[in-house]
This record gives structure tokens, sequence and C-alpha cells, in this order.
């Protein structure tokens, strides 16, 4: 991913060279994935 030069100038300012090197590692992993069901919408017996 290439982020803008003004952005990562200011997060490391923000950050500090560690913190800043764990938030791009963290930016290159895969999002998680999550499921919610509205129970107000959804048959209960869908969710058993």
């Amino acid at each position: 991913m290439r982020l803008p030069d003004d952005f990562t100038k200011q997060m490391r300012t923000l950050l500090g060279d560690e913190d800043y090197d764990k938030f791009i590692r963290a930016l290159q992993m895969p999002a998680p994935a999550s499921v919610r069901f509205n129970t107000w919408k959804t048959d209960s017996l869908l969710l058993s």
C-alpha cells in the first residue's frame, strides 16, 4: 500500500519510530471479518 508522504511523516512524528513501524505492519495485515445479525429483523430459528 502506498501512503502519501505527508501522511507518513505526520504519523511518524505522532507515533515515534517504534509505534510507527507497528502501525505500518498492522496496515499490511488482512482486515478481520465479522458478521452481525440484527435480531429485530432476523428469525431466531435461523440463528440457532
